[in-house]
């Protein structure tokens, strides 16, 4: 990431690629909506809040980062399974994700 990319807030109105759509259907409220965009052009959530100004507390931020992972990472084996049925279900947004639990 670029200093230019930061300094035009690309990220505050960007959209997402056309294959990574599905994933607005996972992430549909403002805050969960500005992480995708700001996670996805800077691959952090370091300076989330002070960069997006939504206030988020840094659990919150963990919980969306490993929703996130964990989605793009079923979707991928799926693709590289040649498992339609799997992407198709993950791409409609019914795809339920599990946290995992803490010791």
């Amino acid at each position: 990431m670029s200093e230019l990319d930061f300094l035009s807030g690309r990220f505050f109105d960007m959209d997402l690629p056309r294959e990574m759509k599905y994933l607005e259907k996972y992430f549909y409220l403002d805050v969960q909506r500005a992480f995708l965009s700001y996670y996805y052009i800077f691959e952090s959530t370091t300076h989330f809040t002070d960069h997006t100004g939504h206030v988020c507390s840094r659990r919150h931020l963990r919980t969306m980062k490993e929703k996130y992972k964990k989605i793009r990472i079923a979707h991928k084996e799926a693709k590289s399974n040649f498992d339609i049925e799997k992407v198709a279900y993950i791409e409609s947004g019914k795809y339920k994700w599990r946290k995992d639990s803490r010791k």
